[in-house]
């Protein structure tokens, strides 16, 4: 029995589950060792890769740059399981919620400033993914949506490497949460920075809870993050302007800059607002940093400018 090292390489494609096949050539003693070293290459599972471009036609085949799409929602359209779609840099219009319910990477090209997905009318989240599918190097940007989520709503999948900015929910309803980003199920955000975004509950009696992200599911995971600038604001009961953690795990995060407001001041403890940096009603922050971040409201009960710990843990 060996362990063998094996370190990936940034090839822009998906990273899916693969098979690896070891084929070791026996010395003359039949070891391996670091003498003998193995050399083994892992094949990305994409069956194709699609192309989007701001410059492309949806009459196009959609095959290489050249010849590109021009709407993400048509490079999904003809994608199946497993295929790649190749963002170009620029800015993408959209004006209905794109739903990512296949197994795809969605990935732009170059870092993760050069692929803007915007909102540019309506009142509409900019993406719903509902499968493990993967995205990378993109920007979310001015979602607005009178329900949770208003950059995207993840229920499974993976975000990463990417920034999320300028996304507002506004609900009408008891509650709001995540105006950035609105995690369950198994969703995975890693090495993003969520920065700008604002709930902002349009009514006396709705709680602005996640500025920033709401984790609610114990398989989420938010780890290696910028929260940075967001803010839940209510005139009920403001609750993490960065982070709302109903469960989960938030680590190695900065959580900074962060704020918490309200207008109206109310005198019972029926209308606590908490967690200017991150609130948990449970799960697990880990090796995180918080800092920075501001408590405005006007109520009689304030509670952690930087954590309220309602349940759950916070480690080192």
């Amino acid at each position: 029995t060996i362990t063998v090292p094996v370190m990936p390489i940034d090839d822009t494609l998906p990273e899916f589950p693969e098979d690896v096949v070891f084929t070791l050539l026996p010395t003359i003693d039949y070891s391996v060792s670091d003498y003998f070293r193995a050399t083994v290459t892992i094949a990305d599972t994409a069956t194709l890769a699609w192309y989007v471009s701001p410059t492309g036609s949806d009459g196009n085949p959609g095959t290489s740059l050249t010849n590109a799409f021009l709407t993400i929602t048509n490079a999904l359209a003809v994608a199946s399981p497993d295929d790649a779609i190749y963002l170009d840099s620029g800015t993408y219009p959209v004006t209905q919620e794109i739903a990512v319910n296949k197994r795809v990477a969605i990935v732009g090209l170059g870092d993760a400033t050069n692929a803007t997905i915007r909102r540019s009318s309506g009142s509409i989240r900019i993406l719903n993914v509902s499968t493990s599918a993967v995205l990378r190097r993109v920007v979310v940007e001015n979602g607005s949506i009178n329900s949770h989520g208003g950059g995207l709503y993840m229920t499974s999948g993976t975000l990463r490497d990417s920034i999320v900015q300028g996304n507002t929910c506004y609900g009408n309803s008891y509650s709001a949460d995540g105006a950035g980003i609105y995690m369950s199920g198994n969703a995975v955000v890693s090495n993003c920075v969520i920065r700008n975004n604002v709930n902002d509950p349009n009514t006396s009696y709705d709680t602005g809870r996640a500025g920033g992200v709401a984790l609610l599911s114990a398989n989420s995971l938010l780890i290696d993050c910028v929260i940075t600038n967001n803010r839940a604001s209510s005139n009920f009961r403001p609750r993490g302007g960065g982070v709302y953690l109903v469960d989960g795990t938030v680590e190695r995060c900065v959580i900074a800059g962060n704020r918490a407001t309200g207008t109206t001041r109310f005198g019972d403890s029926s209308h606590w607002g908490g967690g200017a940096g991150i609130i948990l009603d449970a799960g697990i922050v880990r090796n995180c940093l918080i800092a920075g971040n501001s408590f405005e409201a006007l109520g009689d009960y304030r509670e952690g400018g930087g954590i309220k710990l309602n349940d759950g843990r916070v480690e080192n």
